[in-house]
C-alpha cells in the first residue's frame, strides 16, 4: 500500500483521552449513599473505572464487606447508570496536552476515531460536553456492535468507518483490553501510565507507553514505522 491512502489514531477513551474517574466514582458514591453504604475514595475506585460500572458497584460493596451476587450487579447497575446519567461531565477532564496533539494529527493528515467500551450515549454526551467530539469523525461505544474490545471487530469497524485499513491504524489506550485489541488486529499500540489500569502498564509489553501526551507525535511517529515493518 502506498503512502497516500488514509491512516488513523484511534483512541480509547477513559482513561487515555478522558480523566473520566472523578464522575464515574462519583456515580458509584452517590448510588451507595442511596444503599446506607460508606462512600469510596477516588482511589480505591479509579482502577475499578477503567472496567465499567458493574466493576464500580463490586467494588463499592466489597469494601462495605458485602460479597454481591453478579444478579446483585445486575439489578443495581441501571439506577448506577441514572446516578452516572447526572454527573456525566462534572468533574471529568482531558488530559494535559490532548488539543494539541489532536492539532498535530490534524496537520498531518490523520484520521481520529475513538474505539471505547463506555456506552454510547454517554461517551457521545462526554465528548460533546467537552468540546472535543467534532475533532473525531467516528466514536464507537460498547453498545455500537454486537461486539466490543477486546473483540478485534470493534477496532476494524471503527477503522473502516473512517474509510481506513485495518492495518493502517494505531491505537491509543490504557488497559490490557486495548492492548489485546491491538495485537487482534495487528497494528502497534501505545499505552498510557496514567490511566486506570489494575498493575504497571509495562506488565503487557506494549509496544510504546507515554506519561504526557507532549510525548505522543514522536511517538506515534515511531509506531507507524513500526506497523509499516509489519505490514511489510
Amino acid at each position: 500500500m502506498t503512502s497516500e491512502l488514509p491512516r488513523a489514531v484511534i483512541f480509547d477513551l477513559d482513561g487515555t483521552l478522558v480523566d473520566t474517574a472523578p464522575d464515574l466514582v462519583g456515580a458509584l458514591n452517590d448510588l451507595l449513599a442511596v444503599l446506607g453504604l460508606p462512600p469510596v475514595t477516588l482511589e480505591q475506585g479509579r482502577a475499578a473505572s477503567g472496567r465499567g460500572g458493574r466493576s464500580l458497584i463490586k467494588v463499592g460493596h466489597e469494601l462495605a464487606g458485602i460479597d454481591l451476587t453478579e444478579a446483585g450487579v445486575d439489578a443495581l447497575y441501571p439506577r448506577y447508570l441514572e446516578h452516572y446519567a447526572a454527573r456525566t461531565a462534572v468533574d471529568s477532564a482531558v488530559y494535559p496536552g490532548v488539543t494539541a496533539l489532536l492539532d498535530h494529527l490534524e496537520a498531518q493528515g490523520w484520521r481520529l476515531g475513538i474505539c471505547t467500551n463506555k456506552p454510547l450515549r454517554f461517551a457521545e454526551s462526554l465528548m460533546r460536553a467537552l468540546g472535543l467530539r467534532e475533532r473525531f469523525g467516528v466514536l464507537l461505544g460498547a453498545d455500537s456492535l454486537p461486539v466490543r474490545k477486546p473483540d478485534p471487530r470493534h477496532l476494524v469497524e471503527t477503522l473502516e468507518r473512517l474509510g481506513v485499513e485495518p492495518d493502517r491504524g494505531i491505537l491509543l489506550g490504557d488497559t490490557e483490553t486495548d492492548l489485546k485489541t491491538a495485537r487482534a488486529v495487528g497494528i502497534p499500540v501505545a499505552l498510557t501510565s496514567f490511566g486506570y489500569a489494575p498493575v504497571p502498564v509495562a506488565t503487557y509489553a506494549p509496544d510504546a507507553i507515554f506519561h504526557h501526551y507532549d510525548e505522543a507525535p514522536e511517538m506515534i511517529d515511531r509506531l507507524w514505522a513500526l506497523g509499516r515493518t509489519w505490514a511489510g
